[in-house]
Order: structure tokens, then sequence, then C-alpha cells
């Protein structure tokens, strides 16, 4: 008589993509973490996705989920090491053998900056564009800093809403791309 003994191996891993890559600021950018074409007979896999920390511990950034993929915020990276926080991607399949690989992306402290810092860039880049004449262009930049506006963070929006009223009485010229940037600043305060 014979006993035949399967042994459940650990899944084979694909890739651990950690997007964007060339990383972004600590709970301000969305990150997205990956572990693609993972591969097991023993279906479903399951994905966990950890962070580690300052003194060398596993932190998890969600529970273990069906998911191949994670969108999330993270905390800030190493100070010390050029902002680099160090990630791990676990796959797990149904039978709990697992594998791992880690990766690592740079998430720097985001700085708000004040109203006035925003206020001379807007000015500076608007006044070379009003210098030379290109209205249509000039009109448009203060379009686009409503668009900013509106795909920014909380302190940043208040800095920026400061700014586009200063802009609104600036110039009769500039009344109709503000009054657009200011819609643009009131829809995404709504959301």
């Amino acid at each position: 008589s014979q006993i035949t003994v399967r042994i459940n191996s650990a899944p084979i891993y694909g890739d651990f993509d950690v997007l964007p890559v060339d990383g972004g600021f600590a709970s301000v950018t969305n990150f997205s973490l990956s572990a693609f074409l993972c591969v097991d007979d023993d279906l479903p896999l399951s994905y966990v996705f950890l962070y580690i920390d300052s003194r060398g511990n596993s932190i998890s950034l969600a529970e273990k989920s069906k998911f191949f993929s994670l969108s999330t915020l993270l905390p800030s990276g190493n100070e010390t090491a050029d902002d680099v926080l160090n990630l791990q991607s676990i796959v797990i399949d149904a039978l709990n053998a697992e594998t791992s690989e880690e990766g690592s992306v740079r998430v720097s402290i985001f700085v708000a900056p004040t109203a006035q810092e925003v206020t001379d860039i807007i000015f500076k880049n608007l006044e070379e564009y009003r210098s030379l004449r290109y209205y249509s262009e000039y009109v448009a930049q203060i379009g686009q800093a409503g668009s900013l506006i509106a795909d920014s963070t909380s302190p940043f929006l208040d800095a920026l809403d400061s700014t586009m009223e200063t802009l609104a009485n600036y110039s009769a010229v500039l009344l109709q791309g503000v009054t657009n940037g200011l819609s643009k600043i009131d829809y995404a305060l709504k959301i």
C-alpha cells in the first residue's frame, strides 16, 4: 500500500508594482500597490500589503483581500534614507501557503505653500503671458490655476482660494478666467 502526501507549495510571485514610481507626499498622494501575475493551483489567492515602520515593524495597510491591488495613502518615508518607505506584498493561497515580495517608494512630508508663495508664483507666470500680449493663454492660465485648486488637498485649497480672490481684483481682462477658476474651487469644496 502507498500513501501519497501532497505538499502545498507557496504561490509563485509575479510582479510587485508601486505607482507613482517617482513617489509622492505622505497623506496626500494616492499610491497604487499591485501584486501582478501571481500563480498557484490552490485558488483563490489573497493579498496583504504592508509598510515597514522606522522600528522595523510590518504595518498592514488594509485587511487581507481577494484584490491584487490596493489604492492608499502612505505615511512618510525614512528621512535619513531620502524619504524611502519600504513596502511588502504577501500573496496567500487557499491553503495558507504564502510568498512575499518587497519594494520601496519615496514618500516625502507635504508642506503646503503659504498663500503669499502661491500668489507670487501665479502672478510671476501671468505677468509673463500678459507682457507678451497672449491674452487667450493668459486667461487659460487662470483656468489652469482653478484646475490645480480642484485637484489639490485642503491646506493647498485654502492658500489658493485666497490667491484666486486676489486675482479677481487684479484685472478686468481676467474676470472670465477667474470666474471659471472659482467655480472649480466651489465644485472641489462640495466634493
